[in-house]
């Protein structure tokens, strides 16, 4: 495993470009946000449909030593217009396999539609899933345990049973099972269950507003630096790596908005050293 963080918190530190950031922060894997009109976020907003750009930033990244280690999309697969959700993921598939990245976040049904019961989101998100994939793809789909629906235990569950055989895994939040409600030692339960279907990470922590050891209403937590919340990080990468997993370890410090750009900083270093040492000491 190693470090990565979000191209996103890089930009947030105050640097000229997400270079510079990550030389300061020692890293060189980021994932890389591209929004829907192809754009990518922390890059000037390049036009990552237009293929010059593509090969540009490809040469920026190369240049930089600086790798890809996930694509990260921002569809939902909730959306009246689901022909454009299929597009943009079936194309942000291409620009992965352009940059030679073999993971690509997404979402799955980010919230119910009216009438719709949990069975009818996994039935849609499996069915747009099938239309998305090629078998020439060589990607991984991996949905993020992200918002009220995929963020259930029995969503997940159902999802990766129709799912079987087909190139679809799991970005896992640390922190978005805790965030849902989930009492924190189910959480280390829903990482064991999950943890062979993981193909990328968002790490991040919080502290609980109220019980940690009782089931709570969703979004009853405050975000903490990695190294200050609840959630006991070493050990879920611990289940992580017991599980089978071996890439990322992206950072998601989601506590830094609250911040000035020089405490950004400090935090986000403290950040990276945590994980390395928690990397230093698994089993």
């Amino acid at each position: 495993m190693f470090v990565a963080i979000r191209d996103v918190l890089v930009k947030s530190i105050g640097f000229n470009n997400v270079f510079e950031g990550l030389r300061w922060l020692g890293l060189n894997n980021i994932e890389l946000a591209v929004n829907k009109e192809f754009k990518a976020v922390a890059f000037a907003y390049l036009d990552l449909s237009d293929k010059h750009n593509l090969d540009n930033l490809a040469s920026r990244l190369k240049e930089n030593n600086t790798k890809v280690c996930a694509l990260l999309l921002e569809n939902d697969f909730a959306s009246e217009d689901i022909k454009r959700e299929i597009e943009y993921v079936k194309k942000g598939i291409k620009i992965a396999e352009e940059l030679n990245v073999k993971v690509v976040r997404i979402n799955a049904v980010m919230k119910l539609r009216r009438n719709w019961t949990l069975e009818r989101a996994v039935e849609v998100t499996v069915d747009v899933i099938k239309q998305i994939l090629n078998h020439e793809d060589n990607i991984w789909l991996a949905i993020e345990n992200h918002g009220v629906v995929s963020n259930r235990r029995e969503f997940l569950r159902e999802l990766f049973k129709r799912t079987e055989g087909l190139p679809v895994g799991l970005t896992l939040d640390t922190c978005n099972f805790y965030w849902y409600g989930y009492p924190l030692n189910e959480v280390y339960e829903i990482y064991e269950e999950f943890s062979k279907h993981v193909k990328h990470t968002h790490i991040k922590n919080a502290t609980s507003i109220g019980p940690k050891g009782e089931y709570r209403n969703y979004g009853s937590v405050k975000m903490q630096p990695l190294y200050n919340g609840d959630i006991d990080l070493k050990k879920a990468i611990q289940i992580l790596k017991d599980g089978g997993y071996d890439h990322d370890l992206t950072i998601e410090d989601e506590s830094l908005g609250r911040y000035s750009i020089d405490e950004r900083r400090k935090i986000l270093i403290k950040d990276v050293q945590f994980l390395r040492e928690v990397l230093k000491e698994l089993r």
